[in-house]
Formats: C-alpha cells, sequence, structure tokens
C-alpha cells in the first residue's frame, strides 16, 4: 500500500489539530469569568490558522496579519476587563473577525467589498465552523489511502481492554469522570 497523499495528510493533520483545539477550548472556557484562558485559546486559533495557510501554502491576502493582531489583541482584552459588557464586545468581536479571516485565508483582499460580501462570509464561516468536520472527514480524507492494522488480534485486544475498563472503579476511559459543563453567559444580565 502506498503513502496517503499530501491532501490526505493535510486534513489529517488538521482533524488532529482541531481536535486539540476542541479539547483545549473545553478546558480553558468552562471557567467564568473567562480571561487569560481566552486569550491562550485566541492564540491557538490563530497560531492553527497560520499553520494550515503555511502548510497547505495558501495564497493569503495581506489583511491576514492585521486581522491575526487584532484577534489578539481582543483576545487579550478579556484579561485586562471585568465588565460583561466589554466582554461580551470582545465576544462579539472576535467572531466578526474570525469571519473575516476565512475570507481573508481565501486571498480576497478585505477592501473595496460591498457590505452582503462581508455578511455572506460570516454565515459561511457560521456553517463552515457547524458542518465543516463533516465534510472534512468525509471529503478530504481519502480513508483507502491508510494503512490497515489489525484483524482478530487487535479486536480481541480492544475486548480485553474493555473489559478490563468496565471492571475498574477509577476508569479514565469512561466519560462520567468529566465534570458537567457550566454555561458560558451564566454571569449574563
Amino acid at each position: 500500500m502506498s503513502a496517503p497523499s499530501e491532501r490526505t495528510r493535510l486534513a489529517l493533520a488538521v482533524l488532529g489539530t482541531a481536535v486539540a483545539l476542541g479539547i483545549a477550548g473545553d478546558i480553558l472556557l468552562r471557567a467564568t469569568p473567562w480571561g487569560l484562558n481566552a486569550l491562550l485559546c485566541t492564540v491557538g486559533l490563530v497560531a492553527a490558522a497560520a499553520w494550515t495557510a503555511r502548510r497547505r501554502g495558501t495564497a493569503v491576502s495581506g489583511d491576514a496579519p492585521w486581522l491575526a493582531a487584532t484577534a489578539l489583541l481582543l483576545g487579550s482584552n478579556f484579561a485586562a476587563r471585568d465588565s460583561t459588557f466589554l466582554r461580551a464586545f470582545d465576544a462579539i468581536g472576535l467572531a466578526i473577525v474570525f469571519s473575516l479571516a476565512a475570507l481573508s485565508l481565501q486571498g480576497v483582499a478585505l477592501r473595496g467589498r460591498q457590505a452582503w460580501e462581508y455578511v455572506r462570509a460570516a454565515l459561511a464561516a457560521a456553517v463552515s465552523a457547524c458542518v465543516g468536520v463533516f465534510l472534512l472527514v468525509g471529503r478530504e480524507v481519502a480513508w483507502t489511502e491508510l494503512p490497515r492494522r489489525g484483524g482478530a488480534g487487535s479486536r480481541r485486544r480492544a475486548r480485553r481492554l474493555s473489559g478490563r475498563c468496565s471492571r475498574s472503579r477509577s476508569c479514565s476511559c469512561s466519560a462520567g469522570s468529566l465534570p458537567p459543563p457550566t454555561p458560558c453567559f451564566a454571569t449574563w444580565p
């Protein structure tokens, strides 16, 4: 079997990065009010976008570095501000900046655009955030290119592991050991 194509490797790298950012975001943004943890999540998102664009060789517009700096400044405001309303405006600002970044990462210059193009970019970013993982897993990853390991021996090992996990009292495999999520805007007036 040949090695996976560059497209499949990139899709798997993006999927792994998304899983890592999702876990980090869940851990960091669980505690409210958001402060330095929101900045750390913003840094992770900006770094992941820059890494993906560089690895893919995407021709980004000249606005991309400015949007990254704006996102980092908005993320740092969570640590500096204590007002609930100002944090809400920072969150709205981050959503706007990341939707513009989605447009900029496609190589489109932001200057001279019509207002409906910005709205379309925001809607496209929202839809991509909700549905994009399914397209990534279903269309971008060629699962037939990946080497298959296993057989009957690996199935037996998996059954033994699951049997051990169910007999263990303190099992880290179960999701019941995680604390319940807290609402993001619990202190919203």
